[in-house]
């Protein structure tokens, strides 16, 4: 389920967002651009291959510079999309912090964990034991959606 302040999160990007594409690719390609949105969405699982063509269609009809301004409309918006859900995980894992106490410790947390084993009688020398026989390695990648261009990262930081 979506919380209210992530929604609002992203109606608010939506219109500010809706408001430069008017300003600078005019009030067609944000109709178009609104079009294609509300289609994706309402497009249930049968019907989506027969809505990918006539869409495809639609857009390859296009004159080239708003084809641009929609690929890169469209861009934005799941930038500020991804912005909003990394704010609201976020804004959860502090209101999470923030109701966390000694008795009730943070869900997922290792104060949890230690909590738990201690409810099931486990004893601070089998704990470490235990701990001495992990062999943690973090493993660091690059997920190919989290890539970002600096100039995108700076404008982010900006907005």
């Amino acid at each position: 389920m979506i919380s209210s302040s992530l929604t609002q999160d992203i109606r608010l990007l939506d219109e500010v967002l809706s408001e430069v594409i008017a300003s600078h690719a005019g009030a067609e390609t944000l109709s178009l651009l609104s079009e294609l949105v509300e289609t994706c969405k309402s497009t249930g699982a049968s019907e989506i291959a027969a809505q990918l063509d006539v869409t495809a269609r639609r857009i390859a009809e296009l004159p080239l510079e708003q084809a641009y301004y929609l690929l890169k409309a469209l861009t934005i918006r799941f930038h500020l999309v991804n912005k909003s859900e990394q704010v609201e995980i976020a804004r959860i894992n502090r209101d999470r912090e923030r109701e966390a106490t000694t008795e009730k410790p943070r869900g997922e947390s290792i104060a949890e964990a230690v909590a738990d084993l201690r409810r099931r009688g486990c004893s601070l020398v089998e704990v470490l034991e235990t701990l001495q026989r992990i062999d943690i390695e973090p493993t660091l990648t690059a997920h190919p959606t989290e890539a970002r261009r600096r100039s995108t990262l700076r404008q982010q930081r900006r907005i």
